[in-house]
């Protein structure tokens, strides 16, 4: 049986549909929750998606029913009335989802610099002496204030322990 490659909207995934599998069946199996209340017998009407790429099926009579010809020329189908005949790109309205969509997938990219969680600094430590039995941990954080202006209260007892 031959399989196409169908690309759904704006969810940014792809499944492989056999040309005997609706499109509804096909979406399902990629992970795609399309709302069909009628359980595909085309009656509900609530599996609308929007052929954007690539061929499918002739219209069935309940999508003739469902659909102006306007509509059916701009590529509006029942998912479960439709079945692929070439690899496409199938459009799925937010009103045809089961949830909602989380993520934007597609429009413009903006570039995000990682903040690091660690950032290292060089520090010059006063060496302990009998006149100075500050300990180690009161040494570095009082070295990080003044050398960098930095503020700690506390430190990791497993990090100080690896300093050396």
């Amino acid at each position: 049986m031959e399989t196409y490659k169908i690309r759904f909207e704006p969810l940014g995934l792809s499944g492989r549909c056999r040309a005997d599998e609706s499109l509804l069946a096909c979406a399902q199996s990629t992970g795609i929750g399309i709302i069909s209340l009628c359980g595909g017998e085309g009656n509900c009407q609530s599996c609308r998606v929007q052929l954007l790429e690539g061929m499918a099926s002739k219209p069935t009579a309940s999508e003739l029913k469902a659909y102006s010809r306007q509509e059916i020329k701009e590529g509006w189908r029942l998912a479960c009335q439709t079945y692929p005949t070439s690899d496409g790109k199938v459009g799925i309205p937010p009103a045809s989802l089961t949830t909602t969509q989380r993520v934007q997938t597609e429009g413009q990219e903006v570039g995000i610099e990682p903040e690091p969680v660690v950032v290292p600094y060089q520090l010059k430590l006063s060496k302990p002496s009998l006149t100075d039995a500050q300990a180690d941990a009161g040494r570095l954080l009082k070295a990080l204030n003044r050398q960098h202006r930095l503020r700690c209260d506390s430190i990791d007892i497993g990090a100080l322990s690896q300093l050396s």
